[in-house]
């Protein structure tokens, strides 16, 4: 039976928090970008490229960018952007998202520090890649597992399996060549990770929250805020389609 990845990572989340704080819908409004722009995820300088196929989609569609001789659902994760956690690594993005998500509402840091720091968001997204057998320690498994996630959130759609797996070695492919990542220590690869991991579980945890709660209307305007935030990333997730050789136009 195939799984819904926003459906299947909130269970657990809904479990450990009756409801999302107003502070964590409220970030995606304003703080997201500043979240990236403090990670060291910044200093590998994603392109379109490097997530999207420019080909049409479609089974028997032109796709110039895909290589026929790789197998894209069997791609390997790269050494190279493999890292050690460590938990002062994760103490750091925790604290970073607990001042961003409360600036201005002193009031509710304490709130926030719980949802936070109990660690369920990112766990959860953890267990969530592992059962589609992508690595949570390794970054270019969590850009792969980043964008696709909100993909689904963008599109109200649920990929196959063979779509996630084909996305996934698509994307992980052209992020293993990026010299970039040779540049990184394993503490800033986790960094970069974990603060990816944190900002798709809160997308996938607001986007079930508006869907639980029949919230059209808030569900629209969250949709819209997710799309106008990775189009200005140069990374324009509506007008794709997700297939088993990746992201392509519809």
């Amino acid at each position: 039976m195939m799984l819904r990845l926003a459906a299947a990572a909130i269970v657990t989340l809904t479990a450990s928090a009756s409801a999302v704080p107003a502070c964590a819908q409220d970030f995606f409004s304003g703080n997201i970008q500043s979240a990236l722009n403090t990670s060291s995820i910044s200093s590998l300088n994603i392109t379109r490229s490097d997530v999207i196929d420019e080909g049409r989609s479609g089974a028997t569609a032109r796709q110039p960018n895909v290589d026929r001789n790789v197998d894209y659902a069997r791609v390997p994760s790269p050494p190279i952007a493999a890292f050690r956690p460590t938990p002062e690594v994760t103490t750091q993005v925790n604290n970073r998202f607990i001042d961003m998500m409360s600036r201005g509402q002193p009031g509710k840091r304490d709130e926030m520090a719980q949802f936070i720091d109990n660690g369920a968001l990112r766990q959860t997204f953890e267990r969530l890649m592992a059962a589609y057998n992508l690595a949570p320690y390794n970054l270019a498994d969590v850009i792969a597992a980043h964008y696709i996630v909100l993909w689904e959130v963008v599109h109200d759609q649920v990929p196959t399996p063979a779509e996630i797996r084909g996305t996934r070695g698509r994307i992980v492919f052209n992020l293993a060549r990026k010299p970039q990542f040779r540049a990184m220590s394993s503490p800033q690869k986790q960094e970069a990770a974990e603060t990816l991991k944190m900002l798709s579980a809160l997308a996938l945890t607001n986007y079930e929250d508006f869907k639980r709660r029949g919230d059209r209307r808030g569900l629209a305007g969250f949709q819209a805020t997710v799309g106008n935030w990775t189009r200005r990333q140069g990374i324009d997730l509506a007008p794709l389609a997700i297939t088993d050789h990746g992201f392509v136009r519809r």
